[in-house]
């Protein structure tokens, strides 16, 4: 994401180091108790959806989450990636 955020190696590297391990502790605070209940009360027909509602609600924290990491580290941005001239295409008239 970062990357397609237009940011350098070294933002990532940033990125990764300050919020990797609290993203992968909300991970585990959340999913094996999603899963336990997923598996021991829901019914088999239900256990999709009931994975499926849970992902949009985790998708969202993470996206958020992505979000605030992207103010927070003040890393700058790649420039090289931030304009792109468009190409000019010259014409050529042919005379049959």
């Amino acid at each position: 994401m970062n990357f397609m955020e237009g940011r350098n190696w070294e933002s990532a590297k940033a990125r990764l180091r300050e919020y990797y391990w609290p993203t992968l502790a909300a991970n585990y605070a959340v999913w094996p108790i999603v899963q336990a209940i997923n598996f021991g009360f829901v019914p088999p027909i239900y256990r999709v959806p009931f994975s499926s509602i849970v992902s949009i609600f985790w998708n969202s924290f993470i996206s958020w989450a992505n979000a605030q990491s992207s103010s927070a580290v003040d890393v700058p941005m790649e420039t090289a990636h931030t304009h792109v001239e468009p190409h000019r295409h010259e014409t050529i008239d042919v005379k049959a």
